[in-house]
């Protein structure tokens, strides 16, 4: 299998790429500081930065201000801070106003008027590009923190800062302990990252520093990540983390069929049993029937009529022919179209394998069947348990039925 996650990158090419984050990221500040709607009131006669525009309308209007113009609007707020100097409102454009015109006393100002505005996200993110600059991680990231769990609306205009405080290496041990402490946003955090162009290679980086750092991993962000590689049909690379992430007990399960003896508790990875419950059914692992220290998957319908498509696996199965065998039992179960084990390729609806139709058995039974991987478009494969019939009365299930030691071998054509 070809290793599909990347190396990191070299000193030069780092320090050139921390460069442009740092540009971005003053980019993505003051779109940030325009965009958020204050609470506070705001004087109508009092320049562009004291109007109600917000978002793009106000964004397109600061662009294209003249030196002449950000001076007077300077000025402008500045009588109005000395006339007012509880006036946040003329803080804050004053802020904005003077990083705009690049004065060398910006970041002083920036800074004072963050600690004075605590609640003023705008002064905050100025603030914060600063020490960033600086590189005084600890103090942006306590800053983006208090942001975060009071204003989570601005969550998209924040995580981006944080993105490019994860790629800097001299940030690894302060966004580490703070994610460490589990904020309510760092689970928001994961899937802005996934949901950008090569975010979800950023996403497994994160939690593979995160492991590092004796912190487990959450199970949901392990998902989110193994969803995202799934959907865009990256399977060597959904396995690759998948393996990475396994405890000592799981790696000694993987075989053909992970865990075919049903003895973990299934973590819904895509590639270990992944359960979807649905109404009038339960499903789990459960005690063997007649062996108390053996476990089995356990189904019980009640009054079941829609289809049954629940219990599934993702196998990593090479090209050749292999033979599954699987033990089932049940008890008080009655359905006329029954059940089926199938086998199709991941990217095709064509079934490549599949067992007899598993009906009402009052003793345990080995069943089995053949599979036939192709050589080629079949380097992922999927197990599903199924309805046996497509026509809507055979789906009826009731009773409970069990399935245990569920084992797949290559073998010679």
């Amino acid at each position: 299998m070809t290793n599909t996650v990347n190396t990191a990158p070299n000193g030069r090419t780092f320090r050139l790429a921390w460069r442009i984050a740092m540009v971005m990221t003053f980019v993505t500040l003051c779109i940030a500081a325009t965009q958020v709607n204050i609470s506070n009131p705001r004087d109508q006669n009092r320049g562009l930065l004291g109007t109600t525009n917000e978002g793009e309308d106000l964004n397109a209007k600061i662009n294209g201000l003249t030196s002449e113009q950000i001076s007077q609007l300077r000025a402008d707020e500045l009588a109005q801070f000395i006339t007012e100097p509880l006036d946040t409102v003329a803080l804050r454009n004053l802020t904005t106003l003077e990083a705009l015109a690049k004065k060398p006393h910006t970041e002083q100002l920036a800074a004072e008027s963050a600690t004075r505005t605590y609640r003023d996200p705008q002064n905050q993110v100025l603030a914060i590009h600063y020490l960033m600059q600086r590189e005084k991680f600890d103090e942006s990231l306590e800053r983006l923190d208090g942001l975060l769990r009071a204003r989570p609306q601005l969550s998209n205009n924040l995580f981006p800062i944080l993105v490019s405080i994860t790629e800097n290496k001299k940030a690894a041990s302060p966004i580490t302990t703070l994610l460490m402490k589990d904020p309510p946003w760092r689970m928001g955090l994961l899937n802005f990252m996934i949901g950008r162009p090569g975010g979800t290679q950023q996403a497994y980086n994160l939690l593979t520093m995160l492991r590092t750092a004796k912190d487990p991993v959450r199970l949901e962000e392990l998902r989110a990540i193994l969803k995202k590689f799934t959907e865009t049909k990256n399977y060597d690379a959904a396995y690759f983390v998948w393996l990475d992430f396994l405890s000592d007990a799981e790696l000694q399960r993987v075989a053909h069929v992970f865990d075919g003896e049903f003895s973990l508790t299934p973590h819904n990875l895509f590639f270990d049993w992944t359960i979807t419950p649905k109404k009038n059914s339960s499903i789990q692992i459960s005690t063997r029937p007649s062996s108390p220290s053996d476990k089995a998957l356990k189904i019980d319908f009640y009054g079941f009529a829609e289809h049954f498509a629940q219990v599934r696996q993702i196998l990593k199965l090479g090209s050749g022919s292999y033979e599954f065998e699987f033990e089932s039992y049940a008890k008080s179960y009655k359905s006329d179209g029954g059940l089926q084990w199938r086998v199709r390729c991941a990217d095709s609806p064509v079934v490549i394998g599949q067992s007899e139709v598993i009906g009402e058995n009052a003793v345990w039974r080995t069943y089995g069947f053949k599979v036939q991987v192709p050589e080629e478009d079949c380097r992922t494969q999927i197990l599903d348990l199924e309805s046996a019939s497509k026509a809507k009365l055979d789906k009826r299930m009731v009773g409970q039925i069990y399935f245990d030691n569920f084992v797949a071998t290559p073998t010679e054509l």
